[in-house]
C-alpha cells in the first residue's frame, strides 16, 4: 500500500470528524473561572463618560475563518504535495553507466537521413531529417544524446553533429571537418566524444558547445581508443611497429606503458581495438602468438595487464578480430576466419562466441559474407543484432536487413527495417 492510498482511505473519517458539532472537554473548567471572577466596574467603560454613541452604534466588522475550511485547505495542500512526490519518482531514470541496460530505441540512416526504430513493434519514424546527408548515428551512454556525421561539401569530409535522442536541438559541434574515416567514441559520462585522426591525433570534443577540439595526443594510431567505463582511462596503441598496449589519463596525462610487446612475433596488427571490459577490471586486444605471425588471436588480461592468455583454445591457424563485450562482461563475440591446412585459404566463419574467461568458442547465426559481419550486443545482452551482408559496394548494402541472434540457441530473427550499418542501440533504464 501506498502513501496515496493511505491517505485516501483516511480523507473521509477526517472530514467527518472535523465537521461534527461537539461541546469541547474544557467548557467546565472555564464556567467555573468566569464564575470565581467579578464583573468590571462600569466607571471604568470610556462611553460612560465620552460621547461614543455613533462609533457603538456601528457593529465592527471581524470574520472569522471557520475551522472546516482550513482544515479542508490543509488537507487539500498536502494532497497536492503527495500527487507532486510521486509525479515526481515517476519520471524517466538514467540507465546504469555500465553493464547490462534496458533495451531503448535501435538509430541507424538511411537516405541521408537519421531513424529510431522500437525493436518491440518495428515501427520507425526520421528523426534527422533536410537537404543535409546524415549517418552513423552513435547514442551517448547515457541514452539521452546521438553522435552522427554529416558530409560537407568537399569532398570525403565530414562534420560531427549532436542531437538529442529524439532528434531535436540538432547542432554541429565541429569547426574544420574531419576525414570520413574518422572514428568516434563516446566517453564515459556523455559529455564528449573522442575521435582519432589518419594523422594520429587524438581529440576530445566538448558536445555542449561548438569550438575547436582538445588535442589530447598526436601519435595514436588510427583504432578505437577505449574509454574506462568510470575513471575515463584511455586505452590506445602509438603508431608504427614494435609497440605495446599503452595507456593514459582522459586529458592525456600519465602515458605509461601497460603490456610490452613481444619482439619474437610483433606485427603492425598486434594490440589492434583494445578494449576494456564493461566494469573496467579486465582488457582485451588481438595480435600474434609468440613466433605466429600468420594468424592473430583475442588475448585478455586484467586491467593492470598482468595475467595475459588467449581467449580461445582452437587448434590450427585462426585470425579472429572485431571483438565485442556482452555488456555482463562475461563473453565476447568475434569474426573469425580458419585457413585450410591444404589450399592454405582462408575460409569464413559463423560468428564465434567464447568465455571471457578463455575455453572454447561457439557458433552463433548464419555464415556472413568474406569480409565478416558487423554486429554487437544489444544493451540488455539478450541477443547479437548482426548484418551477415553484402557489404561494400553492393548494390542491396543499403537494403540488407538486421538479424537479431540469440547468444545462447543461435536462432536468428530478421528485423523489420533495412540498413546499410550496424545500428545503435539506446541504453535505457531497466523498469522494476
Amino acid at each position: 500500500m501506498t502513501a496515496m492510498d493511505r491517505f485516501e482511505r483516511d480523507l473521509p473519517a477526517g472530514l467527518e470528524a472535523l465537521a461534527a458539532p461537539h461541546t469541547p472537554d474544557y467548557l467546565t473548567d472555564i464556567l467555573g473561572l468566569t464564575a470565581a471572577t467579578s464583573q468590571r466596574p462600569a466607571w471604568t467603560f470610556p462611553e460612560r463618560w465620552l460621547p461614543m454613541a455613533d462609533i457603538a452604534s456601528r457593529p465592527a466588522f471581524a470574520p472569522r475563518m471557520p475551522l472546516r475550511l482550513i482544515a479542508v485547505a490543509l488537507l487539500i495542500i498536502a494532497l497536492l504535495v503527495s500527487v507532486a512526490v510521486f509525479i515526481g519518482s515517476r519520471q524517466a531514470k538514467l540507465p546504469p553507466p555500465f553493464g547490462p541496460a534496458g533495451n531503448g530505441l535501435v538509430a541507424y540512416s538511411k537516405d541521408g537521413d537519421i531513424f529510431v526504430a522500437d525493436p518491440l513493434t518495428g515501427e520507425s519514424r526520421a528523426i534527422v531529417t533536410g537537404p543535409e546527408q546524415d549517418s552513423g548515428p552513435l547514442f551517448s551512454p547515457n541514452g539521452l544524446l546521438m553522435a552522427f556525421h554529416r558530409e560537407t561539401d568537399r569532398m570525403g569530409l565530414l562534420h560531427v553533429g549532436v542531437a538529442a535522442a529524439d532528434g531535436s536541438n540538432v547542432r554541429v559541434v565541429t569547426i574544420e571537418p574531419v576525414s570520413d574515416e574518422t572514428k568516434l567514441v563516446w566517453a564515459p559520462d556523455s559529455s564528449a566524444l573522442y575521435m582519432t585522426t589518419f594523422e594520429g591525433e587524438l581529440r576530445r570534443v566538448d558536445v555542449e558547445r561548438v569550438g575547436p577540439p582538445q588535442v589530447i595526443a598526436k601519435d595514436v594510431a588510427h583504432d578505437f581508443p577505449s574509454a574506462h567505463p568510470i575513471d575515463g582511462r584511455l586505452l590506445f596503441r602509438p603508431r608504427g611497429s614494435q609497440q605495446g598496449l599503452w595507456v593514459m589519463e582522459a586529458d592525456g596525462s600519465g602515458r605509461h606503458e601497460l603490456i610490452a610487446p613481444d619482439r619474437s612475433g610483433l606485427t603492425t596488427l598486434d594490440f589492434v581495438d583494445p578494449r576494456w571490459s564493461p566494469d573496467g577490471t579486465r582488457i582485451s586486444f588481438t595480435r600474434a602468438p609468440a613466433g605466429l605471425s600468420d594468424q592473430r588471436r583475442i588475448y585478455v588480461a586484467d586491467a593492470d595487464g598482468t595475467n595475459v592468455h588467449p581467449l580461445t583454445d582452437a587448434p590450427g591457424i585462426w585470425t579472429e578480430v572485431d571483438l565485442q563485450w556482452s555488456p555482463d562482461g562475461d563473453w565476447i563475440a568475434f569474426n573469425r576466419w580458419e585457413q585450410d591446412p591444404e589450399t592454405r585459404e582462408w575460409l569464413i566463419r559463423a560468428i564465434g562466441v567464447a568465455p571471457a574467461s578463455g575455453g572454447a568458442a561457439v557458433d552463433l547465426g548464419p555464415v556472413p559474407v568474406p569480409e565478416g559481419a558487423l554486429f554487437d550486443y544489444a544493451p540488455d545482452g539478450r541477443s547479437i543484432y548482426s548484418i551477415p551482408g553484402p557489404v561494400g559496394d553492393d548494390p542491396a548494402y543499403d537494403q540488407t536487413k538486421v538479424l537479431a541472434i540469440d547468444p545462447v540457441d543461435g536462432a536468428t530473427t530478421e528485423l523489420a527495417w533495412p540498413t546499410g550499418m550496424v545500428p545503435s542501440w539506446q541504453r535505457a533504464a531497466v523498469e522494476p
